[in-house]
């Protein structure tokens, strides 16, 4: 079995991720998951639930806000903190609208 370049933890022989560290494990997996994923996905899933569940949109925009930085995509990284604003912005609206009634 390999192990994490990163932290030295045994990771399976199909994993693309080093569940202790978080890091991928294979070069070659590596670059296709970057050509896949650059953030801008988590971005369009944090504006869906941006105005509904605040909560799910700081973890999936902070994600893809995260993946947009080290794919430099400044689309992405717009995206994703557009749906950060809305959220926090939703949060405090709910918050406010809690206490008056």
């Amino acid at each position: 079995m390999p192990f994490c370049t990163f932290c030295g933890h045994e990771v399976s022989e199909n994993a693309y991720v080093c569940l202790n560290y978080g890091a991928l494990v294979d070069e070659n997996k590596n670059q296709e998951i970057n050509s896949n994923n650059d953030g801008i996905s988590f971005g369009i899933i944090g504006l869906c639930f941006a105005l509904f569940i605040p909560f799910v949109t700081w973890i999936v925009s902070g994600i893809g806000y995260s993946r947009a930085i080290q794919a430099d995509n400044k689309n992405a990284k717009t995206m994703n903190l557009i749906a950060l604003i809305a959220s926090s912005l939703a949060a405090i609206f709910y918050f406010i609208f809690s206490l008056t009634y």
